[in-house]
């Protein structure tokens, strides 16, 4: 794990982003602000922000003090009630933890669903969900013939410069991805490479996986390899690939499969990438027979030891040692909250903070030398608090 030494002693805020579904009743909506005390691994509830952001990811780039927020909506109310999400770029107020406005852009698709930083924090990434609403067209072939076209909503990745105070410039690139066979596309989550210069998206519906890389000096979102993890390449039905995670030391990634208990390794370098592994990551608990039940975030230790992943439904987290690049179980643990959805370690690894909307509450685990789990506490005051972002204020970092 990271070094247990190492002290937190200055201010640290923790944002999480409040998860609605509602684009009309504004209720759980926005940014919660926490005051963290790393000595305890409690979050204090100060406040909610922004109640106009229904907040669905986050990324802080603490170099820049800077809070970006994904509006995950599909209908952008700067624009009169349609053209789909937006991204936001905050200043955060060391003081207080405030934030301020530094920019908005369109997120160009709908449904924003995660954020990912790229080379050093030139560029920010997201990817859209995308709409499974779509109209109908009347048009004409070659021929003169009349027929019916099908329109659907774009899912796109989409990469955009960030300039010297964090604020977001427009898009220099924007990659949309098809729909096959009438399965329409849903990129789920992004996640950035240690090396700031890929990426991979999860795409959930087609059961893809796609590694990207940023050319930085023409700005540019390039597609790498896509992955395809269906029955007709030897995966099971409903894979369905949601999360994934980077190890900070070895050239792979890991994602979790939302409806299946799986968790898949991928290999990858300037050539491409290719997966490596799949196991089963059922966690050990009693009266799982017949359970419905669905994976959610997926998180890597600092160290690259551990591997953490939160089960939905059973309200359950689980713990996995990576031994040389393999999953190995070391512990199944029942939450007390309902509907866990985001995960972060703290800043200096000691704890896991998870957030849960359906009990409206953050938990706090301390997490011992072997990896495993201990529920230590709760913090209550946010209505439905889900992804999780830390700033440590910059006299202690």
């Amino acid at each position: 794990m990271t070094d247990r030494t190492a002290k937190q002693d200055g201010t640290i805020f923790l944002y999480a982003g409040s998860y609605t579904k509602s684009e009309t009743d504004e209720t759980g909506a926005g940014i919660g602000i926490y005051r963290y005390d790393p000595g305890e691994g409690t979050a204090a509830y100060l406040r909610t922000v922004r109640r106009d952001i229904i907040a669905g990811s986050l990324y802080v780039d603490a170099a820049k003090g800077v809070l970006y927020a994904a509006d995950e909506r599909k209908e952008n109310p700067d624009l009169g009630g349609k053209g789909g999400g937006r991204v936001f770029a905050f200043a955060i107020d060391p003081a207080d933890g405030g934030l301020t406005e530094l920019s908005r852009v369109s997120s160009f698709g709908t449904l924003p669903a995660f954020l990912a930083p790229g080379g050093d924090g030139r560029w920010l990434l997201t990817c859209n969900h995308s709409n499974a609403n779509w109209c109908t067209r009347v048009g004409r072939d070659e021929t003169g013939a009349f027929h019916m076209e099908i329109l659907h909503s774009d899912c796109t990745a989409v990469l955009y410069p960030t300039e010297a105070d964090g604020a977001l410039g427009q898009p220099c690139d924007v990659v949309s991805f098809p729909a096959e066979d009438g399965v329409l596309p849903c990129l789920h989550s992004i996640a950035a490479a240690p090396d700031g210069r890929h990426a991979a998206a999860c795409e959930r519906n087609q059961g893809k996986v796609h590694f990207l890389e940023i050319d930085g000096q023409g700005g540019r979102l390039r597609q790498l390899s896509c992955l395809e993890f269906t029955p007709k390449t030897g995966y099971p039905a409903d894979f369905s690939p949601r999360y994934a995670a980077f190890h900070p030391t070895l050239p792979l990634f890991y994602f979790n499969s939302e409806h299946i208990p799986r968790l898949t390794a991928v290999r990858y370098g300037a050539a491409g990438a290719e997966p490596v592994g799949t196991w089963d990551i059922t966690p050990w608990l009693p009266g799982l027979d017949g359970v419905r039940y669905t994976q959610s975030d997926l998180c890597i230790s600092g160290d690259g030891g551990f591997l953490y992943c939160l089960h939905r439904v059973i309200n359950a987290v689980s713990v996995w040692a990576l031994e040389d690049g393999a999953p190995v179980h070391r512990q199944s643990l029942k939450l007390s909250g309902n509907g866990p959805r985001g995960m972060r370690l703290s800043p200096d690894g000691r704890f896991l903070l998870i957030g849960c909307p359906g009990s409206k509450e953050i938990l706090s685990l301390r997490v011992a030398a072997d990896g495993t789990l201990r529920e230590c506490s709760g913090a209550r005051g946010q209505e439905t608090p889900a992804c999780i972002a830390f700033y440590v204020c910059p006299a202690q970092r």
